[in-house]
């Protein structure tokens, strides 16, 4: 090809390097030139119109065709407050006084937020009270302090639950049990171990303290001197009793010598010293 054969680009003028179809060098050069007949089209549609200043209600000059203002003296005087000095004003949140232009309202932002969360609230509150909403589990009326809930408590919350989902809650349980069954033993063991050592029980015919084999036997140290207290006390014979490093002979037939333990305790707290052991018994 001659160079007078040559194609030139519409938008920049340079050769194209392209087919014979193209008439633009690149998509950058076609781009800009559609922008540029886009914006042309407008600009004679908005001359059409004659559109004036908003505040001013003068013509807008074509250098500013895409503005709503003829200059940035009426610009300014629109959005700028017109007086110098701040006012003195009181929130009607919090109710302090604070010094703000005239559009200022509101003392802070957070005081804002709070009057527009408290007014929504207000509002839902008074909806929800002309529905008469009631509980979801039992039928009653749902009471003002949980008008945000579907239940009238937790005690029918948790009900509800349980309903629900009785075969999920069955098989956690059996889980968990399964699981923890060995150290959920040794642990009962060890704190009822802990307690019977607090008690320092002593056996009531002898007065020694009670073995660690017979930890279930609370009231004698061995087999010998229960069977010799069930014997005297099936005949009503006198019997020597030991309680707290004190003797006391014991006459009466009771089934359960945990009454005397408690009736010789509540005495000493009555007295708080000599008790005579014949009244009590």
């Amino acid at each position: 090809m001659n160079i007078s054969e040559k194609k030139l680009c519409l938008f920049c003028g340079n050769v194209i390097n392209q087919r014979e179809r193209s008439v633009y060098c690149s998509d950058k050069c076609k781009r800009n030139h559609y922008n540029i007949k886009k914006k042309e089209k407008r600009f004679k549609k908005w001359k059409k119109k004659k559109i004036r200043c908003a505040f001013c209600n003068e013509l807008i000059p074509d250098e500013r065709w895409t503005k709503k203002y003829c200059s940035d003296k009426c610009k300014n005087a629109v959005y700028k407050p017109k007086k110098k000095y701040p006012e003195k004003k009181i929130c009607p949140n919090c109710k302090n006084i604070f010094y703000a232009f005239v559009n200022r309202k509101y003392c802070s932002n957070e005081c804002f937020i709070e009057a527009r969360n408290s007014s929504k609230k207000n509002k839902r509150f008074e909806e929800w009270k002309k529905k008469k909403v009631r509980c979801a589990f039992c039928n009653e009326l749902i009471p003002d302090e949980r008008w945000k809930s579907t239940y009238c408590s937790n005690k029918c919350r948790f009900r509800s639950y349980r309903k629900k989902n009785a075969k999920k809650i069955y098989e956690k349980n059996k889980e968990y049990q399964n699981k923890h069954k060995n150290t959920r033993n040794k642990k009962r063991r060890e704190n009822r171990f802990e307690k019977w050592k607090e008690q320092n029980l002593k056996c009531f015919l002898c007065g020694k303290p009670i073995p660690e084999t017979r930890r279930r036997a609370k009231k004698f140290c061995c087999r010998e001197h229960n069977l010799q207290f069930i014997k005297k006390q099936r005949n009503g014979e006198p019997i020597p009793i030991q309680i707290d490093g004190k003797s006391i002979i014991y006459t009466k037939k009771y089934d359960k010598i945990d009454e005397i333990r408690n009736k010789y305790k509540n005495a000493v707290n009555k007295f708080k010293g000599e008790v005579d052991f014949k009244e009590i018994f």
